[in-house]
């Protein structure tokens, strides 16, 4: 442990400062002398280090199915020893066998460096050839694109890449490596999906029926979206036709509804300023009770039912649209209605 510095270890030094004088004694000089030493000899230690930055661009879509995204490495000595015998590895079989597709020739950015010849990111990762030096305070880099194949889920960056610097110190000969990872996004793409039910309409005491609809919108492309609404028009019973509609119940997703929803002249289920993460759903149901004649079809309507949105980030606009019959009850309901249960 060191003491704290006084000048009472070296009362010469002590008057020689007081008296304001020019001149340092042996004693000061000594101390100074090997306190450089010291500060000399923790400054040449040998410490070989070194980082490694990965980084891959957002992929592009080439049209025919594939994506392209480009892969830069960057290795830097951050260490005070010449590095030796550098290395950097990065295997691509994250991205799934048979899905690569093509490899770029790869671009030296800063160096010099040696590639090796035979890399493919399989069969050999090995970007280098193994032979290169690295100066303390120096980096090196180098950048090759990836052509491959992907489906697009929910996820804009389902693939994660992990490279590998590698060298050793020139004089100590200590191995040194550092892993850094980088994400690979696909395009944003927003879209959604609706899936529209009815029930079978229920034969109410009055002459009227009453079925349940329930709409379902999933956001099935991998871009959050905004201004969400589903749209659910109930023309399509005829003019006096619907005689009540309940209260919406919402079973998934936040959902703010539209408090003027008519399905005639106001066909907005929701007020259209919800969102929609990806991979979610919203979902709600209500009931419409309505007449109908009587006649030879069972299904005699079919429900439209759509749902729009547009992504966060493109403004991208999207909707999906389902139908569903609407079916009364089947003859054996109808008589049992009439003249009761038949055994």
């Amino acid at each position: 442990m060191f003491r704290a510095w006084s000048w009472a270890c070296c009362p010469q030094v002590d008057s020689i400062r007081r008296s304001r004088t020019t001149r340092l004694p042996l004693c000061a000089v000594a101390l100074l002398l090997l306190f450089g030493i010291a500060q000399h000899a923790a400054a040449v230690t040998p410490d070989p280090q070194i980082r490694m930055d990965k980084q891959a661009t957002e992929a592009i879509a080439n049209g025919d199915g594939t994506f392209t995204t480009t892969f830069t490495l960057t290795a830097t000595n951050t260490g005070n020893e010449t590095l030796v015998r550098l290395k950097l590895k990065d295997p691509l079989a994250f991205f799934g066998d048979g899905n690569v597709t093509a490899v770029s020739e790869r671009r030296v950015l800063t160096g010099p460096l040696t590639l090796n010849p035979d890399y493919d990111g399989f069969n050999d990762i090995h970007l280098l050839a193994g032979v290169d030096r690295l100066e303390p305070g120096h980096d090196v880099s180098l950048a090759f694109d990836v052509t491959f194949i992907a489906q697009q889920g929910t996820k804009q960056c389902p693939l994660k890449n992990a490279a590998v610097a590698w060298s050793a110190g020139e004089n100590t000969n200590g191995d040194v490596d550092h892993v850094d990872t980088a994400l690979v996004c696909l395009p944003l793409r927003p879209n959604i999906e609706l899936e529209k039910d009815a029930s079978e309409a229920v034969a109410n005491a009055d002459g009227t029926y009453t079925t349940t609809f329930t709409l379902t919108a999933t956001n099935t492309g991998n871009e959050r979206l905004v201004r969400l609404q589903l749209e659910d028009d109930l023309s399509f019973f005829g003019a006096g036709n619907v005689v009540a509609i309940s209260e919406r119940r919402v079973l998934a997703g936040s959902l703010t509804l539209n408090p003027g929803y008519d399905g005639l002249s106001d066909v907005g289920l929701l007020n259209g300023y919800d969102n929609l993460k990806p991979g979610k759903q919203a979902k709600l149901e209500f009931d419409v009770t309505f007449m109908a004649e009587g006649g030879t079809e069972q299904c005699p309507f079919v429900n439209n039912g759509i749902a729009r949105s547009k992504g966060k980030y493109t403004h991208l606009s999207v909707d999906d649209t389902d139908t569903a019959p609407v079916c009364l009850p089947g003859p054996a309901l109808a008589v049992e209605k009439a003249f009761g249960a038949v055994s």
